[in-house]
């Protein structure tokens, strides 16, 4: 079972520092208020669940491009908003990439619950922010 505290994602875009690989837009996010800290947000290139991490922890994973759809309001990632909410326990849930757009087949187990989902943006008011 998972014991990580949630924690509100605060994130923008900024290159993905790796000269071995094409240049490609990263998402970097707060990870927790006390100590303020920001890591890269990734793809885990062999479950295809999203993480985070440092550089040394995201660098062999599914990095960018990520963007924001064409209003604007979802994420996309490689171009694509297929995300998909994973049951993993009963009452805990993961996001996860869909990258083949079939339902995560052979990635998660039959008796999981899978779910699309979009990620949507809320853009906080610099007054109650920080």
């Amino acid at each position: 079972m998972r014991s990580t505290s949630s924690h509100t994602a605060e994130a923008f875009y900024i290159n993905y520092p790796d000269v071995e690989r094409e240049p490609t837009l990263g998402l970097v996010s707060t990870v927790s208020d006390d100590p303020p800290m920001l890591n890269w947000i990734y793809v885990d290139k062999n479950t295809m669940e999203l993480k985070y991490g440092n550089r040394t922890q995201s660098r062999e994973h599914h990095v960018g491009p990520w963007d924001w759809t064409e209003d604007e309001s979802g994420l996309m990632i490689e171009n694509q908003e297929l995300f998909a909410a994973v049951e993993e326990e009963p009452g805990i849930w993961a996001v996860y990439y869909d990258r083949n757009d079939d339902g995560l087949n052979g990635i998660v187990g039959r008796e999981e619950s899978v779910v699309e989902i979009s990620l949507e943006r809320t853009l906080l008011d610099k007054k109650n922010s920080g």
